[in-house]
């Protein structure tokens, strides 16, 4: 592994670094599909949406690692009949971050999990929280890009119908002319 970071060679770390520089060139493709300009453009137009987003899983984030810690604080006491098996893993709000983080995202990859009933609770509270917290704001995202894509096949139909001629039966006058 040490070498894949560190090479010994210092040459070899200027060649991967333009290695890596290369994967930079799919963006470009991007200007080639509308469907990915037009994602852009509405991401840029949600991004008060997406703000609102980020500070309210922040905010639940922090919520719900203080109430895992607190509900299961069991210590590895197995025999009061609160805690399944082991001891706490929740041992700092900090640590319950991820947990946290992880179970609002719906991942839940099951590395950390509560031992106590009420620890069971706050989990399943904070998985329907996670789902309704990042599902509000999308459709606003949705209609931001079905608001660009309408204004982008509006203007292509207009361009399309004076360049191809359509509209002619209106006639065309020109103030300065003589008769």
């Amino acid at each position: 592994m040490e070498l894949l970071l560190f090479p010994t060679k210092p040459y070899l770390t200027v060649l991967r670094f333009f290695r890596t520089m290369r994967i930079v060139r799919i963006f470009k493709i991007s200007r080639y599909f509308e469907g990915l300009f037009a994602l852009g453009r509405a991401l840029s137009a949600s991004a008060g949406e997406l703000l609102l987003l980020a500070l309210m899983l922040a905010t639940f984030v922090v919520l719900f690692s203080s109430l895992i810690y607190f509900t299961d604080n069991c210590d590895g006491d197995v025999s009061s009949g609160q805690c399944e098996e082991g001891p706490n893993q929740f041992n700092s709000v900090v640590a319950g971050f991820w947990w946290s983080l992880i179970t609002m995202s719906t991942v839940g990859y099951g590395d950390y999990t509560p031992k106590t009933p009420l620890g069971k609770v706050v989990g399943g509270i904070c998985a329907l929280t996670g789902i309704l917290v990042i599902s509000l704001p999308f459709p606003l995202i949705i209609t931001n890009f079905n608001k660009f894509m309408r204004s982008r096949a509006t203007m292509s139909r207009e361009y399309a119908t004076i360049a191809d001629g359509y509209g002619d039966d209106m006639p065309i006058t020109f103030p300065n002319t003589r008769e």
